[in-house]
């Protein structure tokens, strides 16, 4: 294959260079590598920023490998990543690695229906790798209007437990047994966001929203995993509420809610950030 390559901002959809997390690219037989450098500047949790990282190098991948047109829309409909717990507790700032993307299905079918499925692995020296996938459609600007604006869900299978689906009027800050609730907010101040441009509240806002409320929670846990489906746009007032479980195992699940309407349905995988002996 050829030889490494700088990644342009706009190849990630990102008008501000600062905002731009990867490095280089590499064409391989089975996908696309690009190094990463997450901001040193910010101060949230890590695993949303290696999301991230992922979010941007599968629209690199996308432009580049599967020939999606540069001024297309790109609307995700899963995205997930599960790291080994090493990777998960690791307090180095800022991160660095690798990340491969690659897809997991036909070129062909890709095309033909608009839609990619992804998959990504994460690696980042002794941390080890960490693995995910992302199902992504990408649509023409005037089509996207047509989508966005006709009030047309985006199906997915729910797997919200019970508890939270009855759990709807729960405000931010309230714990009703196992049930945990937070707001859903999108802080511009955040480099994930800064350079996010949208006409409704993005899949990281509220990916950054579950990271920070597994931290607020107060067991001294972080994500080690998360797989979060999008079922509905997700408006950025009033603000929609998060609700969630977490297991004495770690386990957490839940769901997004807004306007009586569930958004987005979630599942993962906490650690304690220490070991205990």
């Amino acid at each position: 294959m050829g030889g490494s390559w700088r990644i342009p901002p706009e190849a990630a959809h990102k008008r501000d260079a600062r905002h731009l997390w990867l490095g280089t690219g590499r064409d391989e037989p089975d996908g696309l590598i690009a190094t990463f450098r997450t901001p040193s500047s910010r101060q949230g949790g890590a695993f949303a920023e290696l999301m991230e990282v992922e979010r941007q190098a599968g629209i690199v991948y996308a432009h580049r490998a599967l020939a999606v047109p540069a001024d297309s829309v790109f609307m995700l409909t899963s995205i997930s990543l599960e790291l080994p717990d090493t990777f998960a507790r690791s307090t180095t700032h800022p991160q660095r690695g690798t990340v491969l993307v690659a897809q997991a299905a036909e070129a062909g079918a890709v095309r033909r229906s608009r839609a990619a499925a992804l998959r990504f692995a994460v690696r980042s020296g002794a941390l080890g790798t960490g693995t995910g996938s992302a199902t992504v459609t990408f649509l023409p600007a005037a089509l996207y209007e047509r989508v966005r604006y006709g009030a047309a869900a985006i199906p997915t299978r729910a797997v919200a437990t019970r508890e939270v689906e009855t759990a709807r009027g729960l405000v931010d800050g309230v714990t009703t047994g196992r049930i945990r609730a937070a707001a859903v907010r999108a802080d511009l101040s955040d480099p994930i966001l800064a350079d996010h441009t949208g006409d409704h509240l993005s899949a990281m806002a509220m990916v950054c929203s579950i990271e920070d409320a597994v931290r607020a929670a107060g067991e001294e846990r972080v994500l080690a995993a998360l797989h979060i489906a999008f079922m509905s746009y997700a408006e950025f007032s009033p603000s929609p509420t998060l609700l969630f479980t977490v297991d004495d195992d770690g386990t957490i699940e839940g769901a997004v809610h807004q306007s009586g309407l569930q958004r987005a349905v979630f599942s993962g995988r906490t650690v304690r950030e220490t070991t205990h002996h």
